[in-house]
């Protein structure tokens, strides 16, 4: 022992034992000589052979509860040095074993997800797969934002290089995952929104029509307002050639969902680009009966009017006005629709409208200041003092007329005798 040799020193009290099994040392003195070498091994961050050593000396009839306690101790003491030592590869492996031991050792599972984190920091750009498997295990384990963070990036990274191999549908199902974990992200939407179309637009050149729409369908069920997808569907279904195909996408994309509402809008607007404003405007009276919507009214009113049917603007607007819909747009609309077909039936309803605008207008303006008092000027106060580049002007002294007494006493004197 005093050599450092515990093995040998094992070895010799085991053949002490052995020759003289009768002695009052005991078993006790051989469990006390391995706590001693596991304390020589902890001293010397020899970690690796302190857990080997521990579990000897449990196969020799050790206690085994205390060689438990005490193999725990050595993992978590072997974790913490090399979380100092920046070694999380390492401190996984480590805290992993531990949990294996004790699933509830108090904060094992988040210094783990911590290390997990921080490998799989040191993985991307290199080996994205492992790096969102380290994140996926983080998230067993804790569910934080830098959790989330790692995922995002993750997903992202092997979304575009499934792309850069034109693996699409991969490539698709990588940014889905993705956006689960920031949905938010404007970036990652229009990434998949692209993906999306390149698919569906390579898709339908292959005769896969089936499957291209039902992409396009997917992506206006989710943002009916999608312009890259409508010019999309414009580039494969030419409106103006052919029309048809055209306008029975949105058909079947409205009886898909008949409770959506936008979608009505869409099927409206396809008939207008195929000179169909009549059926456009059948759409839009279908859908503005689940409800009075602003933008139905506004395209509605625009179709009456283009179908040279003011009056029948006028009805529907006065309709909307009269269930809530009050706004200054619509009432200008309104003044404007009346300008182009008016009676006097309409003279009352155009006053209100002109009473409405008056007070919304004056609401809006800024409200008049107070003009200050004027101040009466002080006459007690001081002239102001000249400015230093100012030249002083002396103001002129009043001549003062001349006293015939005081002049006559005066010559006198002149001429009176010297002294």
């Amino acid at each position: 022992v005093q050599g450092g040799d515990y093995r040998q020193a094992v070895r010799c009290l085991e053949e002490f034992f052995t020759r003289y099994p009768d002695s009052k040392l005991g078993k006790e003195a051989l469990d006390q000589l391995y706590r001693e070498w596991i304390e020589h091994l902890l001293a010397v961050e020899d970690y690796a052979e302190a857990v080997l050593i521990c579990g000897e000396c449990a196969g020799k009839g050790a206690d085994a509860a205390q060689m438990r306690e005490l193999n725990l101790k050595i993992h978590d003491a072997w974790a913490l040095s090399l979380e100092k030592g920046e070694a999380p590869r390492e401190a996984v492996e480590v805290l992993r074993d531990l949990l294996a031991l004790e699933p509830n050792w108090p904060g094992a599972k988040d210094r783990l997800a911590d290390q997990l984190l921080l490998w799989g920091a040191q993985l991307e750009g290199g080996a994205w797969t492992q790096a969102l498997s380290l994140y996926q295990e983080a998230q067993s384990l804790r569910d934080s934002e830098k959790v989330r963070e790692g995922l995002f990036r993750a997903y992202c990274a092997l979304a575009e290089e499934a792309a850069s191999e034109e693996k699409w549908p991969q490539a698709i199902s990588s940014y889905r995952e993705a956006l689960r974990f920031k949905p938010e992200d404007e970036g990652g939407q229009a990434k998949l929104r692209s993906l999306q179309l390149q698919l569906a637009e390579q898709q339908f050149a292959q005769g896969k029509s089936e499957q291209a729409l039902k992409i396009y369908q997917e992506r206006l069920v989710a943002q009916p307002q999608d312009q890259a997808t409508r010019d999309s569907l414009r580039r494969l279904y030419d409106p103006q050639n052919d029309p048809c195909p055209y306008v029975d996408f949105y058909r079947d994309l409205c009886q898909l969902h008949p409770e959506r509402v936008e979608l009505q809008s869409l099927l409206a607007s396809a008939y207008r680009e195929v000179d169909k404003p009549a059926l456009a405007l059948v759409c839009l009276r279908h859908a503005l009966q689940k409800g009075w919507r602003e933008d139905l009214l506004g395209q509605l009113l625009e179709l009456y009017l283009l179908l040279d049917k003011p009056r029948s603007a006028w009805t529907l607007g006065e309709a909307a006005w009269e269930a809530g819909m009050e706004s200054v747009a619509l009432a200008e609309r309104l003044v404007e629709i009346y300008t182009q077909y008016g009676g006097a039936s309409e003279q009352p309803a155009l006053e209100r409208l002109s009473s409405y605008l008056q007070k919304e207008r004056q609401a809006e303006e800024p409200p008049a200041k107070d003009p200050k008092p004027e101040v009466a000027a002080d006459p007690v106060a001081e002239d102001p003092k000249p400015e230093a580049d100012d030249p002083v002007v002396e103001e002129p002294k009043p001549e003062v007329a001349a006293d015939p007494a005081t002049e006559e006493s005066k010559t006198e004197v002149a001429a009176g005798p010297v002294a």
